[in-house]
């Protein structure tokens, strides 16, 4: 007798600790999810253990477990009913999975999104052959949110390297482009200057053509320092645009200086440059000396390198319209 008073003491003392883990673990999962629901698969049941989610419609405490699915179908219409619904469920236990698990949007009474950790745990059950299973779901809104935040952040910043990125290499090949422009740019003031520095010498005892032999070297003096300027603008080569500056100047000094400016090497080439401006055009003008030279050098270069050896280049500027009092327009001929 006392050794069966011992066994049935064990055995009370025994479930009485079982019942406080069970207790326990009840009040850690009721903690820790929002919604628990112990599901009989077999007998298609469910019966609600806890429900705490304010802001989604409840369901009813007991009832058919596909109604309950059609209750909960989230947006995520295929996914929820591919992992979910009671056939593919007791087909995922039945390959020996145990756990599906799923991020569930549903849209709750204060018309907001709210999103859920969903789990589904089979649990074997020493009392029955049925299939069983726990669900157990938590709240992830705040989770979610800082995720998206993160992703947001990273994405912003991606797109600010992008950018700058970007930015560089536009900012290398207008430099690039810039400095090659330039170095063909400067070249024609550059020979101006040394071909009409050898004629003066060449002439010394004539000083009526030194003297215009320095006006022209003076004036491609001038040129060239307005290039290098350019160059060392560092901001226009980054961006490779520049701006226009507007300046009183006269055309007919203009396409001279810029004739000059190429007649020596053009008649290196044997070739003959010859010039007609339109004798009463209104000459006075506001423009961008600088450009204006600067692409009449350009295309009469173009034109002395396209032309045979003794060719002969052609310059003309016309007057177009004169019916304005503030504004002309004027054409610029070149002919090779």
């Amino acid at each position: 007798c006392v050794l069966v008073y011992h066994d049935v003491h064990d055995e009370a003392l025994l479930e009485q600790q079982l019942n406080v883990e069970i207790s326990q673990l009840a009040t850690a999962a009721r903690a820790a999810y929002q919604m628990l629901i112990a599901v009989n698969l077999t007998q298609n049941t469910y019966h609600m253990l806890e429900y705490e989610r304010p802001q989604v419609r409840r369901p009813d405490d007991d009832g058919s477990f596909d109604e309950l699915i059609a209750f909960e179908l989230a947006d995520y219409r295929d996914e929820f009913i591919g992992k979910f619904r009671r056939s593919a469920l007791i087909s995922t236990y039945l390959r020996g999975e145990r756990i599906v698990t799923m991020e569930v949007p549903h849209l709750g009474e204060d018309g907001e999104y709210h999103w859920n950790y969903t789990q589904v745990v089979r649990v074997e059950s020493p009392y029955t052959d049925d299939l069983i299973e726990i669900t157990l779901s938590r709240n992830i809104d705040e989770e979610r949110r800082i995720r998206e935040e993160t992703i947001e952040k990273e994405r912003r910043t991606k797109q600010i390297l992008e950018e700058a990125l970007d930015k560089a290499e536009k900012a290398s090949k207008a430099k690039s482009d810039f400095l090659s422009r330039m170095s063909h740019d400067i070249r024609t003031p550059l020979n101006a200057i040394m071909g009409m520095t050898e004629l003066a010498l060449m002439n010394t005892g004539d000083e009526a053509k030194v003297r215009e032999y320095l006006k022209t070297i003076a004036g491609s003096g001038g040129r060239l320092l307005q290039l290098i300027n350019e160059v060392l603008d560092v901001s226009k080569i980054e961006s490779g645009t520049f701006e226009l500056t507007e300046q009183e100047i006269d055309l007919y000094e203009l396409v001279d200086e810029a004739a000059d400016m190429m007649r020596v090497a053009i008649e290196k080439r044997k070739q003959t440059l010859s010039v007609d401006v339109e004798k009463d055009m209104h000459s006075m003008v506001s423009a961008d000396a600088g450009r204006l030279s600067q692409i009449l050098e350009n295309v009469l270069s173009n034109a002395s390198k396209y032309t045979e050896e003794g060719g002969a280049i052609s310059l003309a500027v016309r007057e177009l319209k004169r019916e304005e009092n503030e504004l002309g327009t004027y054409q610029f001929i070149i002919e090779d």
